[in-house]
């Protein structure tokens, strides 16, 4: 049973990796500045929908003339 007890000491080696993924969740921040050169062309499409929904608040009064 003398080969029961070195195992238990390896695995806390292993809780030791943890620590360097903290730096993989770092590059995230770079990623960001990606985002705000490709975010400002999308909203101008969507300022074109709505026109139709100003048709939809606002009932056909004159046109039930």
């Amino acid at each position: 049973t003398t080969t029961k007890s070195p195992p238990p000491p390896p695995k806390e080696h292993y809780k030791s990796p943890p620590p360097p993924e903290e730096h993989y969740k770092s590059p995230p921040p770079p990623k960001e500045h990606y985002k705000y050169k490709s975010p400002p062309p999308p909203p101008p499409p969507v300022h074109k929908p709505p026109p139709n929904h100003y048709i939809y608040a606002s009932p056909p009064p004159p046109y039930h003339h």
